[in-house]
């Protein structure tokens, strides 16, 4: 935890960021933005699988409820791949 008095250096620095440098303040308040939309989405994914799965076992097949946990990790692994080459070739450039 900080002190008041970094708390309000934090400020001081932001007011003037927010004054000096608009671009550059939307670009992180767009970031966090995407970000956020992005947690709920997941979030949601989750929720969505959760309870298919549990709706598949509850009725007593199995197999429905492997195959949705196989097709949702797959898809999960590409996501994370295709996002970690997306974030490399955005570092190189």
């Amino acid at each position: 935890m900080i002190g008041d008095a970094e708390q309000r250096q934090l400020a001081e620095i932001e007011m003037v960021l927010r004054r000096d440098d608009p671009a550059f303040v939307r670009h992180f308040d767009k970031w966090s933005l995407t970000r956020r939309r992005r947690h709920v989405g997941a979030i949601l994914a989750i929720l969505v699988v959760s309870a298919i799965t549990a709706v598949a076992r509850v009725l007593g097949d199995a197999g429905t409820a492997v195959i949705v946990l196989s097709v949702t990790g797959g898809i999960a692994i590409a996501f994370g791949l295709w996002r970690c080459r997306a974030q490399l070739s955005r570092r190189s450039t």
